[in-house]
């Protein structure tokens, strides 16, 4: 059985003043790293698309749901601080959410919903 080179293609460990610390989940499509702004010196959330540019359908679908979440200005939300490609690949810097943050926001979990569609919470123990 032969691996594609996007089953092989890892995450840097660092680029662009971001390092990537660890892998929290993968999926098929992409990666949710655990990683630090090493500017500003801040935890971060960094998700990768795995797919090389032959997936136009899919990296439109990533950038549009990197602006949902990027037009969204509420608590339960996670802002976005970056958007940009590596390798190829896109990728989303954003806000890391703490397993307690997003405990307390659970009650607001329906408004959120409601308010921003398409938006991902990260749970991070």
């Amino acid at each position: 059985m032969s691996t594609s080179p996007e089953a092989e293609w890892k995450p840097p460990k660092l680029f662009d003043g971001y390092r990537v610390l660890w892998t929290i989940s993968r999926t098929e499509h992409s990666s949710l790293c655990m990683g630090q702004d090493s500017v500003l010196d801040r935890p971060v959330t960094i998700r990768f698309l795995d797919l090389a540019d032959r997936d136009t359908l899919l990296r439109e679908r990533f950038l549009a749901e990197a602006r949902s979440m990027a037009r969204v200005q509420h608590p339960n939300v996670v802002t976005v601080h970056r958007v940009g490609a590596i390798d190829g690949r896109p990728y989303i810097i954003s806000d890391l959410v703490s397993s307690r943050r997003a405990v307390e926001s659970r009650t607001h979990l329906g408004s959120l919903r409601m308010c921003a569609g398409r938006c991902r919470i990260v749970l991070v123990s």
